[in-house]
């Protein structure tokens, strides 16, 4: 398995972001022209990009503290696996929400949340990520406009903006910290 340095990390990082920004750009065109199951589908791949860019972001910070930390065969086995993928999306969501949206006693209860409860729900959204794009037979046809309403639409596009938005807006200080994991490596 190959073995990235912090720089192209960091690279990698960037244009998984530039990718959720343009994913995220895009399901709002669609959300505009009443496309339902197209902006849900953008928007949810805008949001796994940018779980991966918060994932690099990690990688890149152990790999510049200590690379010998890092358990490569994992980090690509992450890299192509959905279900991971959906999993740290939905904890990023929920991180979120305790930082910038509870009070302190919502923040307080949430960190008792289950991780069997985000990977249920991390399962659930790859499902409606699938009936997003697919014709299914449920002893009927069921297509994706049936599937996604526009209320569901509206609230992962807003979802995406604003995880993407979060993201975009760390990127000077998520580099000062692989900055300092550097140097905090190189004077023990």
């Amino acid at each position: 398995m190959s073995q990235l340095s912090v720089e192209q990390l960091w690279e990698l990082r960037n244009t998984l972001l530039e990718n959720a920004k343009r994913l995220a750009d895009d399901a709002e065109l669609l959300l505009a022209n009443a496309r339902w199951p197209a902006a849900f589908e953008s928007a949810y791949f805008a949001r796994e990009e940018t779980a991966k860019s918060a994932n690099m972001f990690a990688t890149a910070y152990i790999v510049a503290e200590d690379p010998a930390q890092l358990n490569w065969p994992e980090f690509w086995n992450m890299w192509k696996d959905h279900k991971k993928k959906s999993a740290i999306f939905v904890m990023m969501s929920r991180l979120y929400e305790r930082l910038f949206e509870s009070t302190a006693s919502d923040a307080a209860a949430s960190k008792d949340v289950d991780s069997n409860a985000e990977k249920h729900e991390a399962y659930e959204l790859r499902m409606e990520r699938e009936a997003a794009l697919y014709v299914h037979w449920d002893g009927g046809t069921r297509t994706p406009w049936d599937s996604i309403s526009e209320g569901r639409a509206r609230e992962m596009v807003t979802e995406a903006r604003k995880i993407v938005d979060a993201e975009v807006a760390s990127t000077d200080a998520h580099r000062a910290n692989i900055d300092a994991a550097g140097k905090k490596d190189k004077s023990s």
